[in-house]
């Protein structure tokens, strides 16, 4: 709020009235200043999961396509792909 410039003395009360009003516009500023803040944090939040999900989702169907070209291109005895998923999972021993 601008005060007009002249060269009047401002009263207390009106002082007081000029504050109280500052404060409060102070107040109102502040809460849409924090509401476009969180807005704005849950825009990239919101973002960041997508792409996220997106990425696991292209690993996941890569890792898929990678085991089935590996399954093709293994001999056709049966054992040998059983021993191979076999080794793949087990820890070696200490």
């Amino acid at each position: 709020m601008n005060l007009p410039f002249n060269n009047r003395r401002i009263s207390p009360d009106e002082l007081n009235r000029l504050h109280d009003a500052a404060r409060e516009r102070a107040l109102q500023l502040r809460r849409e200043a924090i509401d476009d803040f969180w807005r704005g944090a849950n825009g990239l939040l919101a973002d960041a999961v997508i792409n996220s999900r997106r990425a696991a989702d292209r690993l996941a169907a890569s890792m898929r396509r990678h085991t089935q070209k590996r399954d093709r291109a293994a001999p056709a005895d049966p054992s040998s792909v059983a021993l191979r998923r076999q080794f793949k999972y087990s820890t070696p021993e200490a």
